[in-house]
């Protein structure tokens, strides 16, 4: 799978000459990236943020088509020294259609999650989507694939509870909700579309803002 780097680096607000921005780092594969649309959950996230304090810097280290093993070459590496102050990460779709060993995406996502952890940030982890829903997906394929994010997505639970990460369910909001909601696949019907990124992104605000609640970095310069 092609593997299309994605870095983008912007800020909501500039921040008065020595007073340090926010930083929030976002990694991930395709949906961090925000493919199939003109803005993903991580935009729509970080546009939220802005409304809550002024100099919020977004880095967007997500890429279309990373694994887990991605994320730990290209991306994780560069974390350290954007000093965030909140992290999301989005990976390990990828591993599973591409028929990678759960435990090994797992043993991945724990070394992911618990560096990031080290580094003091805010960290929120989104599960596994049930991608087997999607339309571009073989019926055939649907009812394994579904087994293996669904395992897959009670490691993941499970690291996070040991490294202090948050979990937001996309699994549960996508199986609710996609059913009923074509539109929120983009053209390739596979990928979010604007309405699904979206949804995705108010329904994940309130964890985030809430996780955020007691990070003095963040509450300490709330806009005017």
């Amino acid at each position: 799978m092609l593997l299309l780097m994605t870095t983008l680096t912007i800020m909501a607000s500039a921040p008065p000459a020595g007073d340090a921005s926010f930083s929030y780092v976002a990694l991930g594969d395709s949906l961090g990236a925000g493919m199939g649309a003109r803005r993903g959950y991580v935009e729509r996230l970080y546009q939220r943020l802005g409304t809550e304090r002024a100099g919020v810097a977004l880095h967007n280290l997500s890429s279309s088509g990373a694994t887990t093993t991605d994320v730990l070459r290209a991306q994780l590496p560069r974390v350290e020294r954007l000093r965030p102050g909140l992290v999301t990460l989005t990976v390990g779709t990828n591993d599973l259609t591409d028929g990678a060993p759960v435990e090994q995406v797992m043993r991945n996502l724990g070394k992911i999650v618990h560096d990031l952890h080290a580094t003091g940030a805010v960290v929120v982890v989104t599960n596994l989507p049930a991608v087997a829903l999607a339309p571009a997906v073989p019926e055939a394929w649907r009812a394994e694939l579904d087994a293996r994010v669904r395992s897959a997505n009670r490691a993941l639970q499970a690291v996070c509870d040991e490294n202090g990460a948050r979990v937001f369910d996309l699994y549960a909001l996508s199986r609710a909700e996609i059913p009923r909601h074509p539109e929120y696949f983009s053209f390739d019907g596979y990928h979010p579309s604007d309405d699904g990124y979206d949804r995705w992104a108010t329904t994940m605000w309130p964890l985030v803002k809430d996780a955020l609640a007691g990070h003095q970095d963040f509450r300490g310069r709330p806009r005017p």
